[in-house]
């Protein structure tokens, strides 16, 4: 009877040992601002070896074609191997903008404009997918930036948030927290003082108490 019950244990303790091992994958690639549609298999009432070798099984590979991104040129949804491309692409363009003027790589204004834009149409098209109160709350929120700070500056702020994986999928934009978690996040890539933060984020409570829940 001993025995049953350690071997039972050790199944056990291999199944979440697996199971934060998957989640800590899918975290991992939602922090980058991934939209991840994989889903973990719900835990079994009885857990047996099947269980634990079916999560052993899945590897970054069986999570990534599940994970989606966004196209910056047409902001529609791609996967997740299009983009991660299209990062390396950006990023590659961002180190080029950074060379002194004498280099011929340094992007030009034209490509930096071209490049702000497609990032706030990118980012447009993800919160178009969440609910109608959220979508109007971040789109006033954006459009305010983008008069404040001028586009470039704005895109600079959605491409960091992006890598720092604070872009929300539709399913967490119906959590209030979440908003404004995301909300806050941004601004701090801004470069806001302790006094306009604070000003900041009682503008967005005010925002939220006219909407109420989602």
């Amino acid at each position: 009877m001993a025995t049953k019950r350690k071997k039972s244990s050790k199944l056990q303790t291999e199944y979440r040992k697996q199971r934060r091992r998957v989640q800590n994958l899918i975290a991992s690639y939602r922090r980058k601002g991934y939209d991840v549609q994989f889903e973990l298999p719900a835990i079994p009432k009885k857990i047996t070896q099947a269980s634990v070798r079916r999560l052993a099984k899945i590897k970054p590979q069986t999570v990534q074609e599940k994970t989606y991104g966004i196209d910056y040129e047409t902001g529609e949804q791609i996967s997740y191997y299009r983009a991660q491309a299209q990062r390396r692409i950006l990023k590659q363009k961002e180190r080029q903008t950074k060379k002194p003027a004498q280099t011929k790589q340094k992007t030009t204004q034209v490509e930096v404009l071209k490049a702000s834009t497609v990032i706030i149409r990118s980012f447009r098209y993800q919160i178009s997918q969440y609910p109608p109160s959220a979508f109007l709350l971040v789109s006033r929120w954006l459009d305010a930036q983008i008069e404040t700070y001028g586009a470039d500056a704005v895109s600079r702020m959605l491409q960091q948030g992006a890598d720092a994986g604070l872009w929300l999928t539709p399913k967490e934009a119906y959590k209030e927290e979440n908003i404004k978690m995301m909300l806050n996040g941004m601004m701090d890539f801004i470069g806001l003082d302790g006094q306009e933060k604070q000003e900041f984020m009682e503008s967005i409570d005010e925002e939220f108490s006219t909407w109420g829940d989602y």
